[in-house]
């Protein structure tokens, strides 16, 4: 066999490889009993942890959540963890300080959770005692995971493995689609030249004397601010290669200069030389293929209505040739289908709540037209698959 030169998909695939099994947890074995200051409330429920003195691939992780007076949130933020489709150690730590302390009981038995109900404090200061509380459990990885936002099921794994083959000391994802509920609007967001804490995810030892600020704005700055470049110590992640939905209530306190939000109005932009909008068409990806959690949550009605729309409008335009869209039809319908492999990140295959689907790539029919890598290049092809799509939404 030939030499595989730097950047070849076999030898990326081998690093990462060969990065994940270097991974060994410590041995842990302390009493649950929690101490903190200012504890009224703690509860512990769900599965016994694995062992995590044994050899293993994937780094403990533990989930953290910061939460106040916001039941219906919390709830959802759990089932969705439990939908996670990480294969190695999780605990989920929960900091809220609401007028009045959560149900354990209600909350999915099958996580390893600790809740634990302190006294009114700032976001910084939950954060920070989540932290201890991960620190005296041994995880490796800290993820936060903030109640509001909905993340496809796969966002752990997908987050992890790229920490882990780069390697990194932390991670975010950018805050790229944004669900309005007070409007019930989806907006598209320009990005952000820091990341944002709700998408955190660290090395425990890399955040060990970098802790959160004392307030509940922003209180992740101070850890980048001795960094004269953030990207030297991260694995930034697009929004096109794990999207998730940024959830704007009356409540949040990012204002939208910040954020930048414009209006999702189509796929195909770019006025009279249009052009495919590739990140949005892959949310519109993850929807069809079952990569976000099935929950009655408002942010996946609004994003998936909202893609219904701006789908069936597009296939309008294609179908009339508006501005001679109907040659965009195959990259369109590619976008929409092809699962896209980010090897070179570390990435890992998009996961689905559907087996069948995580790997699945719409095949087509006979005698319809394709190139050696199966791409569509007949427009009436397309826009007769892409028609078909809409039903998945």
């Amino acid at each position: 066999m030939g030499a595989l030169r730097r950047g070849h998909p076999k030898l990326q695939a081998l690093l990462l490889l060969a990065s994940l099994t270097l991974y060994l947890f410590p041995s842990v074995n302390q009493d649950e009993t929690t101490v903190w200051t200012g504890l009224r409330h703690s509860a512990t429920c769900g599965r016994v942890q694995p062992d995590r003195s044994e050899r293993t691939v994937w780094p403990f992780v533990s989930v953290q959540i910061v939460t106040y007076n916001r039941s219906a949130f919390l709830i959802q933020a759990l089932q969705q963890i439990a939908m996670q489709d990480y294969p190695g150690p999780l605990e989920v730590i929960v900091m809220d300080d609401s007028p009045r302390a959560e149900e354990a009981s209600q909350f999915p038995q099958e996580l390893d959770i600790r809740y634990f109900h302190v006294d009114r404090c700032t976001i910084g200061e939950k954060r920070n005692m989540a932290v201890a509380e991960a620190t005296r459990s041994g995880a490796e990885m800290i993820c936060i995971w903030d109640d509001d936002d909905i993340f496809t099921v796969d966002r752990l794994r997908q987050q992890v493995s790229r920490m882990v083959a780069r390697p990194a000391s932390c991670s975010s994802i950018q805050v790229a689609f944004v669900a309005v509920l007070t409007s019930g609007i989806l907006q598209r967001c320009k990005g952000l030249p820091l990341p944002f804490e709700n998408s955190f995810c660290f090395r425990r030892s890399w955040l060990e004397g970098r802790p959160f600020s004392n307030t509940s704005l922003g209180e992740g700055n101070v850890i980048f601010e001795e960094l004269d470049d953030w990207y030297a110590e991260a694995q930034p992640i697009s929004g096109e290669e794990l999207p998730f939905l940024y959830v704007r209530t009356q409540s949040s306190t990012a204002p939208d200069d910040a954020l930048e939000p414009y209006p999702v109005k189509s796929m195909l932009i770019g006025g009279q030389n249009p052009r495919v909008d590739v990140s949005l068409l892959a949310l519109a990806r993850a929807f069809r293929r079952e990569r976000f959690p099935e929950l009655p949550a408002k942010a996946l009605e609004i994003a998936r209505g909202a893609l219904r729309r701006v789908m069936q409008e597009d296939l309008e335009k294609m179908r009339k040739d508006i501005n001679s869209t109907s040659q965009l039809a195959p990259v369109y319908w590619d976008a929409l289908n092809l699962e896209k492999a980010w090897a070179f990140g570390g990435g890992v295959p998009e996961g689905s709540l559907n087996h069948a689907l995580s790997a699945k790539v719409d095949v087509p029919e006979e005698n319809d037209v394709a190139d050696s890598d199966g791409l569509i290049i007949e427009t009436d092809v397309a826009m007769r698959l892409i028609a078909k799509a809409l039903s998945d939404f």
